[in-house]
């Protein structure tokens, strides 16, 4: 499962997170840096995972 925000391109793959991908749009259009192990990104790994957790519901914008 995945989903890309306006910058981030996230992908989890049940079962094999050695496979898990995350991609930086701003400056990495090309995909060409994976940075799902870099522990910079963990709060960014956090909030996407917590977006696809809580289903495409929580993956809309706010109501305005």
């Amino acid at each position: 499962m995945g989903l890309v925000t306006e910058r981030w391109r996230y992908n989890r793959f049940a079962g094999h997170p050695e496979r898990d991908e995350l991609y930086d749009h701003q400056t990495d259009p090309a995909e060409n840096r994976n940075l799902v192990a870099d522990s910079q990104y963990a709060a960014v790994l956090k909030e996407l995972g917590g977006l696809i957790d809580a289903g495409w519901k929580g993956c809309l914008p706010p109501m305005r």
